[in-house]
């Protein structure tokens, strides 16, 4: 009896205890902060030591040292108190290490740990090396966040959350690139400057911009090395990696890419073909080796992610493939539109006012658009053509994976539908202007060039609209096409087919393809020996819809019967007519194929 009151009582019990979860929450959320107090209060009192070891105990401030001295008296005891518990905790519970609080916890320090390091790290390198102000605080804050985040990624490397730890790696990588990307083109760009003769070789024991960002590029890679060479990379390909890699990656340096090469073709051609601002050259270009950065930086970012991805040909295409295309035809697309769109904006205030194109403006504004037109353009076709040559490669007799690729579904009803929302807008802010124009008494010519903006979105987004529209109706047609002509191709055979015992579903299907009739599966519960036989008749997977159809259409007659008999297939003539009483005989495992 006390047993099945313990029964019970454990069956009793509330499946989800939402009391250690509460306490989780509150537990590791103060463990956090005790790291934070105490890995400051250290940083602190060992930056004030090497300042006292630098300068003398005067450039030390008290109240700064009275809070350092405070957080480490009060920090450290605290955390090595709750430390301890917690570590117990989880060595005694599996659950306690299964936990949402906890994989959160060491994720988010280790991930913070890591920015502060980097963080101090690199005033810290830059006075080291001689190319910065003494930052003893700075390097004693590296130093003791570096500790920090070793822990915690000794603890990441042991988390029960896979995503958790894919995640762990992927916010590092992330993190990483960034860095790497900005010290490259930090450095990029003051090697442009020097080389370009816009600024002069630093001298001997003077401060170098060029070495300086090579430091930040060193820290970047190293961040990168660990946590995605040695890491991420290896890990399972599943929405964050793949975010990482298409979105961070390939479409980031894409749109740094396009940015980048268009203010920098911009400059160059209203040098050569517009008004500049200044007649001097070193004037006008002193802004161009940044972007020029940028857009290296982006096409190296842009493809080393291609080459992770890999590159296939179009009969070869998965869909990371489409993404990847879609993704940063998409950017491109956008670039060549805000071209289109300022065409057509300089074209109107050219036509409503020729007397514009004497000023610098205009001229320079068309040139911008062009720029645009030239870089995002190209983008976009090269992404672009890889998609539609995997579409037009495709039989139209075969359902092809790219036709029906929902990635390419939502690229297409994504800007079908973005088009149609900004030629709605566009549409309502043409007819205020005009009504409040009419109202005025304004002039067709100045209406004109009030209406340009509207009329410059409106133009782009019927012309987006229309091309993709008509890429789906094309689309449409061959999904058409292949309803009216594959099951007359295959069509050859009996009107109607009863299968007994020698097939199910799927084989019904496929042989009422083939047949071009009506086809019924009906399965045997017994056997003449009167055993029970398998759901599908014991016999469906000793034949093949070859087999069946031959013997079907061997029998030249309308309607036939297909069964199994002493290990053979026997086809018997039907002639069928309406029941007499009762009611019709049921279909098992498929529904009837008309013709």
């Amino acid at each position: 009896m006390s047993g099945r009151n313990t029964a019970l009582r454990e069956a009793d019990r509330p499946t989800h205890d939402e009391g250690p979860v509460v306490r989780q929450i509150f537990q590791y959320l103060l463990l956090a902060l005790l790291v934070v107090v105490a890995a400051t209060g250290v940083a602190g009192l060992a930056g004030s030591v090497l300042t006292m070891v630098l300068d003398g105990s005067s450039a030390v401030s008290r109240s700064t040292l009275a809070s350092d001295v405070a957080f480490t008296a009060v920090g450290l005891p605290l955390l090595a108190g709750l430390g301890l518990w917690s570590r117990s905790t989880l060595a005694a519970h599996e659950r306690e290490r299964r936990a949402a609080a906890w994989s959160t916890y060491q994720v988010v320090m280790a991930l913070g740990a890591l920015v502060v390091t980097v963080a101090a790290a690199r005033p810290a390198l830059a006075w080291l090396c001689g190319l910065g102000p003494a930052a003893p605080y700075a390097t004693a804050t590296a130093v003791v966040w570096a500790a920090v985040w070793a822990v915690h990624w000794r603890l990441c490397r042991h988390l029960a959350d896979p995503t958790a730890a894919q995640l762990h790696l992927v916010g590092g990588s992330l993190f990483g690139l960034g860095v790497g990307l900005l010290g490259l083109g930090l450095l990029l760009a003051a090697a442009l400057r020097i080389w370009l003769g816009l600024d002069e070789p630093p001298l001997a024991g003077s401060s170098d911009p060029a070495r300086a960002s090579a430091l930040t590029l060193a820290l970047g890679t190293a961040v990168w090395l660990r946590y995605w060479v040695w890491g991420a990379w290896r890990t399972r390909r599943g929405v964050l990696w793949l975010c990482h890699v298409l979105l961070a990656g390939a479409g980031l340096g894409l749109l740094l890419a396009v940015a980048g090469g268009s203010i920098a073709l911009y400059r160059v051609l209203v040098w050569v073909l517009g008004d500049p601002a200044s007649s001097d050259a070193a004037r006008h270009f002193d802004s161009i080796p940044a972007p020029l950065a940028v857009a290296v930086v982006g096409l190296v970012s842009l493809a080393y992610h291609q080459q992770v991805l890999g590159t296939t040909t179009p009969t070869e295409r998965t869909e990371v493939d489409r993404v990847r295309d879609y993704l940063l035809a998409g950017i491109g697309l956008g670039a060549a539109a805000t071209g289109f769109t300022i065409v057509v904006v300089a074209l109107a205030e050219a036509i409503a006012d020729p007397d514009v194109l004497a000023g610098s403006g205009p001229i320079n504004t068309l040139l911008a658009a062009l720029t645009l037109l030239a870089v995002g353009g190209p983008s976009w076709w090269r992404f672009w053509r890889r998609g539609q040559r995997a579409a037009r490669a495709e039989d139209v007799t075969l359902a092809g994976p790219e036709l029906t690729s929902p990635t390419r579904r939502l690229y297409l009803f994504g800007l079908l539908g973005l088009a149609t929302l900004v030629a709605v807008g566009a549409l309502l802010a043409g007819a205020w202007v005009l009504v409040d124009a009419l109202l005025d008494g304004t002039s067709a010519l100045a209406l004109l060039r009030r209406l340009r903006w509207p009329l410059g979105i409106l133009v782009t987004a019927v012309g987006l609209a229309a091309y993709h529209w008509s890429v789906y109706l094309g689309e449409r047609s061959r999904s058409a096409e292949l309803t009216r002509t594959r099951p007359t191709a295959a069509a050859s055979g009996p009107r109607f087919v009863l299968l007994l015992g020698v097939g199910d579903a799927a084989l019904a299907r496929d042989l009422a393809g083939r047949t071009g009739g009506e086809v019924w599966a009906w399965s045997r519960t017994e056997t003449a020996a009167g055993t029970p036989a398998a759901e599908d008749g014991g016999l469906s997977g000793s034949w093949s819809v070859e087999d069946l159809h031959a013997a079907a259409a061997g029998a030249e007659v309308p309607e036939v019967l297909l069964l199994a008999e002493d290990g053979e297939l026997r086809a018997v003539g039907l002639d069928r007519r309406p029941p007499v009483t009762g009611r019709a005989p049921s279909t098992v495992g498929a529904e009837p194929h008309q013709r």
